[in-house]
């Protein structure tokens, strides 16, 4: 990569540098030997114009596709989960079936390892959940059911939820928003009647217009038990960020105990302070039993994003290297420009004109120039960027605000550009400028 990098490089340099050399070998000695320093010929200011231009314009497609998913980033990082993501601990602690293979072995251990976390210091509570959200499996997680009262759906039409096993302090220690009824409780057990939690997109998708408490659910599930619904909380999110909120229900654990769950534990103060102890407290049960995948919420929510992180990085590296390009090219065309015209400006100056009225000339010059580049820019990125819709969340392809910013952002960067030539032009001595040649 480093030797094709190197070969690109030369070869950009002898072929850009290929052009001028045979512009020069087909110039006319004696209309060259005739003109002055300051007659430059138009054809090489409409060279030069239209270099700018082209820095301009792709400088301002690369920024306003950066600023496109720097702006779907922030909106996916601040997205309302549904829980309170900071100050919690997570890890995965799966069951070994030779050790555990009956449900009361696995509801007594993990019913006295959340006994023991809720205890250690610097915990504020501890539940658990066979699968995070926004971390979850879709194929282990999706369920059809059947409603009670209503006829049952043909094969191909069923309908199907997310399912997850909860202990009653998951959603306290979550801190999700109950809505209706009530949360899951220790008294929810093996010798009472089964019940189910459902979320906001559940009770609105399946019950529009009627209440769903109390209503029951045939859950396909070994013998298809019936699970009444008692509370309606929440919405989140199964598998990703930028994924919709879909229909989920939430079973007892104490009904139906299974040998994994990720545990959730809510920290008073930074909750990596809290592994050793926590995995103290599991091997105090069981010295043989492995923990696994642990991580904060916020790193699980971080990982989530990496790919949209690492495509954001990158093309804002190359839109900010476009930026500096483009301001130093624009730097280097005044500054030859404002060379190339010494004379001009001197006589300019000694006729009375200001230190002001030069620096209007020379920046309001290439400030058309640049507005041009914008606009060629502006109807480039309107193109590109509908390419990359895929990438968005939370606005279009063709979001204004960000538009107009990046073309202020890249006019602002162009005038100081040429405003750093044209304040030195202006302490031009008029006498000596008039001699220049």
């Amino acid at each position: 990569m480093l030797l094709f990098t190197l070969v690109v490089s030369l070869l950009v340099g002898v072929l850009f540098g290929l052009f001028p050399a045979l512009q020069v070998s087909r110039v006319n000695l004696n209309v060259a030997l005739k003109r002055t320093s300051s007659r430059t010929g138009g054809e090489g200011r409409r060279l030069r114009s239209a270099l700018v231009v082209a820095e301009v314009a792709l400088s301002l497609t690369l920024l306003v596709c950066a600023g496109l998913l720097i702006n779907s980033f922030l909106r996916l990082w601040n997205l309302d989960l549904g829980f309170e993501r900071h100050n919690l601990l997570t890890m995965v602690v799966s069951l070994p079936n030779s050790q555990y293979p009956k449900p009361p072995q696995q509801k007594a251990f993990f019913d006295q390892l959340l006994s023991r976390v809720e205890t250690l210091p610097g915990v504020k509570s501890a539940g658990a959940i066979t699968d995070l959200p926004i971390c979850g499996i879709p194929e282990l997680m999706n369920n059809n059911f059947d409603i009670v009262g209503q006829p049952p759906r043909p094969h191909g039409q069923e309908i199907s939820s997310y399912l997850r096993w909860v202990t009653p302090s998951y959603f306290r220690t979550m801190q999700m928003p109950l809505f209706r009824g009530r949360f899951l409780s220790p008294a929810d057990n093996e010798t009472s009647k089964k019940v189910v939690l459902i979320d906001e997109t559940m009770a609105k998708q399946f019950f529009p217009n009627e209440d769903p408490l109390g209503k029951e659910l045939i859950v396909r599930l070994d013998g298809d038990p019936v699970f009444e619904i008692v509370g309606i909380v929440g919405n989140s999110r199964p598998t990703s960020l930028d994924e919709k909120p879909q229909p989920h229900m939430y079973l007892a654990y104490d009904q139906r105990p299974v040998d994994f769950l990720t545990l959730v534990i809510r920290s008073t103060g930074d909750p990596k302070a809290l592994v050793g102890s926590v995995k103290q407290a599991v091997y105090s049960l069981d010295k043989n039993q492995p923990v696994e995948d642990i991580a904060t919420m916020e790193e699980r929510l971080s990982q989530s994003l990496s790919q949209r992180r690492f495509t954001m990085m990158v093309l804002a590296i190359f839109a900010a290297l476009a930026l500096v390009l483009a301001s130093v090219g624009i730097y280097a065309v005044t500054s030859y420009t404002v060379g190339q015209r010494t004379r001009e400006i001197g006589i300019r100056m000694a006729m009375g004109a200001g230190g002001t009225d030069v620096v209007r000339l020379v920046v309001g010059q290439t400030l058309v120039i640049t507005l041009i580049g914008v606009a060629v820019g502006l109807a480039s990125a309107m193109t590109a960027t509908r390419t990359m819709a895929s990438l968005l969340y939370g606005i279009t392809a063709l979001d204004l605000p960000t538009f107009g910013v990046v073309g202020i952002i890249l006019t602002a960067v162009a005038t100081f550009a040429s405003y750093l030539p044209a304040r030195r032009a202006i302490r031009l001595d008029p006498s000596r400028a008039l001699r220049y040649e």
